[in-house]
């Protein structure tokens, strides 16, 4: 035995109204009550008009065209007409001392990789000698986490050598690299249209040298030039004697994103 339950609709044969409808059923348990009430506002204004609409549900102008621009915007997603909750005129105010905080930030820069677990009887001691309430792990993480996303705490660190001829080991901030320009398949037409650059290192009879290169990819016409230090004055430079030499003119170029092709290099393109 098949079974069909059918539904109908009062607004069937209006454009939009069944599909819209049929979210009015589909969400009527999750949706609230007022939400409800001003779907079927807005599907009786779509159909009668505005001035019916404000006598039979004594809504204002702006409120009807609000409600029908919402659920456009939303693709008629019913709970879109949702009231939102609003924001208490008086937000808590955290309780933490702020002094505590200034512990906390001032900790991690002088300790980059202390986590909650070690700074916490160190602060401990710290509020112990102000007489002021300290604060659980899971709080100093959560600070921790704060300070990171002000940027007041660099959030990567890096062990690295800071001095090649004294041999000093330093913690530096990892910095996010910008994100590497891709041609997406673009093809030159014309030489000069797009040039590859990139930098390679050598070691030559003991000596390190860096050797800068540049090829077109339509013409294949390549230049290289030999440099004592990689830096975005030797790549200018570079690229100041490309455009001597080369047979056309330049209208893109193609790195890596390394660090010696940004500042003067970019400044100088």
């Amino acid at each position: 035995m098949e079974f069909f339950n059918h539904q109908h609709c009062k607004y069937t044969g209006i454009r939009g109204f069944v599909t819209l409808y049929n979210d009015y059923l589909k969400y009527q348990y999750i949706i609230q009550e007022k939400t409800k009430n001003k779907a079927e506002i807005v599907c009786f204004f779509r159909k009668y008009g505005l001035e019916p609409t404000i006598s039979a549900f004594k809504y204002s102008k702006s409120s009807i065209y609000l409600w029908d621009k919402t659920l456009r915007e939303n693709k008629g997603q019913i709970e879109s007409l949702n009231e939102k909750p609003k924001a208490s005129k008086n937000p808590r105010k955290s309780k933490i001392d702020p002094r505590i905080k200034d512990f906390i930030k001032n900790y991690r820069k002088k300790h980059p990789r202390t986590g909650k677990v070690k700074i916490k009887p160190e602060l401990d001691v710290f509020c112990q000698k102000l007489a002021i309430k300290s604060i659980s792990e899971p709080t100093i993480g959560r600070i921790i986490k704060e300070l990171k996303d002000k940027g007041e705490i660099p959030k990567k660190f890096k062990v690295s050598l800071l001095y090649g001829k004294t041999g000093k080991v330093g913690i530096r901030e990892i910095k996010p690299r910008k994100p590497k320009l891709r041609r997406k398949g673009y093809q030159p037409e014309n030489p000069g249209d797009l040039i590859q650059m990139d930098a390679i290192v050598k070691f030559i009879w003991g000596v390190k040298r860096y050797i800068i290169t540049a090829i077109d990819l339509k013409s294949e016409f390549a230049f290289a030039q030999s440099y004592t230090n990689l830096s975005s004055k030797s790549t200018s430079d570079f690229f100041e004697k490309l455009k001597k030499v080369a047979p056309f003119p330049i209208k893109r170029i193609q790195t890596d994103n390394g660090a010696e092709f940004h500042k003067r290099f970019r400044d100088n393109l």
